[in-house]
């Protein structure tokens, strides 16, 4: 009996530090942290689109906190152009704005899979739904399976794939679509360091279905 009551506490020490160990992680976080703090980053993109098209991209993106959201300041390397613009973070902590482009499409990726992460550990496994950009200028919530790929001190590499289908009307036409998505986000001490991902989206238009494909990167600097 004593035998077994020493085992039987040592197993349950065992699991008492394990669980204080999750309960100490950090949670997964990206963006300013609250009014005047900054985050920055630099965001590469390049994809091929309808007919081949190709598009391709490098933004410095510098993010300061508000009250209620963030002032993006933001430096087109390809074209010299500047542009500053507000946005309002929602709940699940992307960011939202009338006039942001493509610039917080790969932010709030990167949002909605830290908004959903539980307690960090190898192996933990949650959903999440990415929002991916359509050409008419709306989004389409496309949900994955993440999980956590390696922990290896204070860094964690997430994981996640998913796909999606739905259709859009454009120019009069309503056309299905097919997503697939990949993605892989690093932390360190559960605050955002890097996201890569890629996407294809296949337009179904008879003899004219098409694949359209996309990469991009954001990384903390």
């Amino acid at each position: 009996m004593t035998i077994r009551t020493t085992l039987g506490l040592a197993a349950f020490a065992a699991l008492a530090s394990t669980a204080a160990v999750l309960a100490a992680a950090p949670q997964l976080s990206i963006g300013p942290a609250g009014p005047n703090d900054i985050a920055a980053y630099h965001l590469r993109f390049a994809g091929t689109f309808w007919n081949g098209v190709a598009k391709k991209y490098d933004h410095d993106i510098t993010l300061t906190g508000t009250p209620d959201g963030v002032h993006a300041s933001v430096q087109k390397e390809e074209t010299q152009e500047h542009v500053e613009f507000s946005a309002t973070r929602n709940a699940d902590g992307t960011l939202q704005s009338a006039n942001a482009g493509e610039q917080l499409s790969a932010y709030n990726t990167a949002a909605r899979l830290t908004s959903s992460a539980p307690a960090l550990a190898d192996g933990a496994q949650w959903d999440a739904k990415i929002p991916v950009p359509l050409v008419d200028g709306s989004t389409v919530d496309v949900p994955v399976r993440a999980h956590v790929a390696s922990t290896v001190g204070d860094r964690v590499v997430v994981q996640a794939t998913g796909s999606s289908s739905t259709t859009m009307t454009y120019t009069g036409f309503t056309v299905p679509l097919d997503f697939t998505i990949a993605l892989a986000s690093s932390f360190d001490g559960g605050k955002f360091a890097r996201l890569d991902y890629t996407v294809d989206e296949v337009v179904h238009a008879g003899p004219q279905t098409q694949t359209m494909h996309w990469t991009a990167s954001l990384e903390a600097r």
